[in-house]
This record gives structure tokens, sequence and C-alpha cells, in this order.
């Protein structure tokens, strides 16, 4: 067929195709778009928000694919269709489309208003005799409480701020094995000499707390020193082998939607940092052979 045709007759004919192709392809992402859509919308909140409302958007994280993370607060500029709002931050031109899904109320209550930060300094000596005035406070009051209210309550519960982890009362860690597993014993790595120093003190400090004790068991894995950012030592050990040889127990992480909505009404929030928390674990008196180290 196609030998029959000119130049211009073939053109013209795949012209047409083309334009049939194109048509088909338009149609069907509008089809796909349209079902996208009500899949999307399937679940979609109810809520309806009103211009000037305040909000906070949800944005996905930049390093990770799957986290997100809460801004604002915008200003909601315009209402599109029922499911979709256009937003801004004051004070900014900068315009952004919105599902009402990736939007929530922004409530910021009285008690808010009088919200403070804490901040806690450990002293070199270990009487810790007053506070720095510079961590202090800056505000009057904090959601009903005064500033002497608050130092009076950390004063209070000085002992659990201490840079000497404490123990865990909740349980100890069991190590299981599965069925047949063969001994662990990998002989100890060689640490380099500008290093050896600094580890022999970190395992003297270790056997001071109690931490670890001496041990002649037949069990072994190396231990791995890992300078932190901030040039001490980090004292880790190598239980790969350890953990070929027990079987894996899954433990699922807290919804953070659900975490999100707990402490979304609060008006302060507290954040501890546990010192040395896998030391603060106690370990189980069958298992502790098993995190034997040299």
């Amino acid at each position: 067929m196609y030998n029959e045709m000119d130049v211009s007759e073939w053109v013209s004919v795949l012209q047409d195709k083309l334009m049939l192709l194109h048509d088909l392809a338009c149609a069907n992402e509008l089809d796909a778009i349209s079902k996208r859509s009500e899949t999307f919308n399937r679940h979609r909140s109810d809520r309806v928000l009103s211009v000037g409302d305040l909000v906070l958007m949800r944005v996905p994280g930049l390093h990770l694919a799957l986290s997100a993370s809460w801004e604002g607060p915008y200003v909601v500029c315009e209402r599109v269709s029922k499911v979709t709002y256009r937003v801004k931050k004051e004070n900014s031109e900068h315009v952004r489309l919105a599902h009402i899904n990736n939007l929530k109320r922004y409530n910021m209550g009285e008690s808010a208003k009088h919200m403070a930060g804490i901040s806690i300094v450990a002293e070199e000596d270990e009487e810790m005799e007053k506070w720095d005035n510079k961590q202090r406070l800056g505000d009057e009051r904090c959601d009903g409480y005064s500033v002497n209210d608050i130092e009076e309550l950390l004063d209070k519960n000085r002992d659990c701020f201490s840079d000497t982890p404490g123990l865990c009362s909740t349980g100890e860690c069991k190590i299981v094995l599965e069925e047949g597993a063969r001994v662990v014993n990998i002989p100890p790595r060689n640490i380099p000499v500008q290093l050896r120093e600094s580890v022999e003190r970190e395992i003297e400090k270790l056997l001071d707390a109690g931490i670890i004790e001496a041990s002649d068991e037949e069990w072994s894995s190396p231990i791995v020193p890992i300078r932190k950012k901030d040039g001490s030592l980090r004292l880790c050990v190598d239980y790969r082998e350890v953990n070929k040889v027990t079987p894996l127990r899954r433990f699922w992480l807290p919804s953070l939607r659900e975490i999100m909505d707990k402490v979304g009404p609060s008006a302060v929030l507290s954040k501890l940092d546990l010192t040395a928390g896998f030391h603060q674990i106690a370990m189980e008196v069958g298992s502790s052979k098993f995190t034997t180290f040299s």
C-alpha cells in the first residue's frame, strides 16, 4: 500500500494517524487522572476551610522519600474546589495549591502565647549548686506556672539530669538463639595505636560504672572504636555474627499521624535525650554471655 503512495500522500496518512493517537492518548490521560482523583478523594476529609483560616501544610521530606513534616502557619487565600485550596504564608506573595488531606487547622490557644523553651546545661561540678541564669526561661509565666515553679521542679529532680546513665526498671533484654546455633567467637580487631589509650580509658569507665564486667565466656565479638563529631570516642561492638544466629523479631513503629494527633493540642512539648540509652537496659542473666566482647 505504502509503495503505491507518493511522499505527500504518505505524510498526510501519517499525520492523520498521529492525530488519532494523540486524541487517544489525551482521552486515556484524562481517564487516568479522573480515576486517580477518585481514588485519592475516596478517603478525603470532610473538613471545610474558610478564607483567612490559619492552617498547617504537610510537605514531603527532603532526604527521605516517605517522610513528611507539617509547615506553617499558612493563610487560606481561596477555595478552588471541594478538596483543594490556595494558601500562602503571612507576609509572602508565593501562593501554593494544596489538597484538604494535606492541610489541618492551626490552633494557637491562649496558653501558647506563654510558650518558652527549657534548656538544661550540666555544670562541671557534681553539686550543680545553681542553674546558669542564661539558660532560664525568658518569660515570667509558662502555661500557668511561674519560672520559679519550673526551676524548683528541675532542681527537685536533678538526679534525672546526669552524664551517668541510670538503669531501666521496666524489664530486661533477653537474647534467644536459633535452634542449633553455633558459638560466635571472633578474634579482636587490631586497634590503631593512637586510639588504644582512649579505648582503655572508655573500658575502665564502663567497668567503674558497673555497666560491664570481666568475662571468660566462650562467646566473643570484636570492638570497633569510632570517633564522634565532637572528637570523643564511641565504643561499638560488631554483633553481626550474633545477629545471624538469632531469629528475626519485628516491632512495629507507632503511627506518626497518631502521635501528631496526640501532641497537637499541647502548648508545651518536652524532649528528653537519654544518657547512653542502650546502657540503661539491663541484660538478662542467661543472655549476658552472648554480648561478650574483646
